[in-house]
């Protein structure tokens, strides 16, 4: 039986849950750090991390929320 999709709301409670943390820690732990390159190279250097570890936190999510995004099976 083919996998259902996962409901958009829970796919966008999913991207929140993940880029919000990720984002405040990159904007007031990281950028500070960054603030004596150009402003383009260190908006390009945090995109780069944001999308490393969306990459990876995403799917680790994803698995491990597995019984929520999927929607029930009608019997």
């Amino acid at each position: 039986m083919p996998q259902q999709a996962i409901p958009r709301w829970k796919s966008i409670v999913l991207t929140f849950v993940v880029v919000y943390p990720l984002l405040s820690v990159l904007t007031y732990g990281l950028a500070p750090h960054l603030a004596w390159l150009p402003g383009w190279l260190r908006t390009a250097l945090m995109v780069a991390v944001m999308c490393t570890a969306l990459s990876y936190c995403l799917p680790a999510l994803n698995h491990a929320l597995r019984g929520w995004l999927q929607p029930k099976e009608t019997q």
